[in-house]
């Protein structure tokens, strides 16, 4: 074991890995890269990795490619001293994967939403040649086993609000004229892109399209509602939400998603596809209300005037083909979730960025 203090999100990851560690048995002495590597996904899923090292003998590798290493030596400086884990800091759109690689894990989309806006042509560069990148570098890999490449529910368009939870094969079309769905477009081109290449290089490509996630490695700053909800109760301002709180959000926990995506990585079949997230709605308004309860001077919610073009929508996951296959858990529940996101942003609040 390497002789640095374990992490403290072990109490979540270990019960679910003693669970399933006999169907990740492939991932021993195996060196797994992760592009995109420096953020939540990547993470908790190197969280994942070495916990299996630690606590189960499985001697794996684990290379994280990220464009800074900052964020990295901020908030899990004690993965970057560990032994077996090395970094490489490097745009996705100049990856080079080492020969010894057998998994590669892609998640290197950009998900901060004001850069979609404010960026369009960077973030569809980034996209589409990033994962070009990767399957070029791949293409070349003498013992390659798996790629998971994580793209974004967002590829199906706009969820109608009737539709309960959005399955895999539920499409939507959308205006490629207006701004915010360049994101979505430039995703469903590099899912085309993967499909060209596991046919034309026989590479092995699993798709995962992620949904909401919620936990430790999530900064208030990110602009999505629930985040400005907490940064808000944080601040000591009263949480704000835009319209009437009945949008519909879902949220999986870190040690659950980290679970999912190691089966993917794993035991996915080449071809396949598969939402991850959480398939329990919630709506906005309760989001609020949870996590105004945590804070001992409990803020009030405000509801702002809606634009009008603006409109309630829906997020949420239709999981029953992952969890058929694999059985994976749902072990955290949302308002634990929020909770335990709440409690590590204040932990850590010294040096939020």
């Amino acid at each position: 074991m390497n002789n640095v203090a374990n992490s403290p999100l072990r109490r979540d990851l270990i019960p679910l890995l003693e669970k399933c560690h006999q169907n990740l048995s492939d991932l021993k002495k195996a060196h797994v890269y992760i592009v995109g590597g420096g953020g939540f996904m990547g993470l908790w899923l190197t969280e994942a990795i070495t916990a299996l090292n630690d606590e189960f003998g499985f001697g794996s590798r684990i290379t994280i490619q990220t464009l800074s290493d900052a964020f990295l030596s901020t908030y899990a400086p004690h993965l970057k001293a560990r032994q077996d884990v090395s970094v490489v800091c490097c745009d996705c759109r100049n990856t080079v994967v080492p020969e010894s690689t057998q998994y590669i894990f892609y998640c290197a989309t950009p998900t901060n939403p004001l850069l979609h806006q404010s960026e369009p042509t960077e973030t569809a560069s980034i996209i589409v040649d990033g994962v070009r990148a990767m399957f070029d570098s791949a293409a070349l890999l003498p013992d390659l086993r798996n790629i998971l490449f994580v793209s974004s529910g967002a590829v199906y368009g706009s969820q109608p609000f009737e539709m309960e939870r959005r399955a895999e094969d539920s499409f939507q079309s959308f205006d490629p004229s207006v701004l915010s769905n360049s994101f979505s477009e430039s995703l469903r081109f590099a899912e085309a892109i993967s499909t060209g290449y596991r046919n034309e290089a026989r590479l092995p490509v699993v798709i995962a399209r992620a949904f909401a996630f919620l936990g430790p490695y999530q900064l208030p700053s990110i602009a999505w509602a629930l985040h400005n909800f907490i940064a808000d109760a944080i601040e000591g301002r009263s949480i704000r939400i835009l319209g009437d709180g009945e949008s519909v959000r879902s949220y999986l926990y870190g040690s659950d998603a980290a679970v999912w995506f190691l089966r993917l990585l794993v035991n996915g079949k080449s071809g396949d596809v598969y939402n991850v997230g959480s398939p329990e709605p919630i709506r906005l308004v309760e989001v609020a209300e949870i996590v105004a309860r945590r804070f001992d001077k409990a803020p009030s919610v405000t509801m702002l005037a809606q634009p009008a073009h603006l409109r309630k929508t829906r997020f949420v996951p239709n999981v029953s083909r992952i969890q058929h296959e694999f059985g994976v858990p749902l072990s955290v529940n949302v308002e634990d979730a929020i909770v335990k996101t709440i409690d590590w942003m204040l932990t850590t609040r010294k040096c939020l960025i």
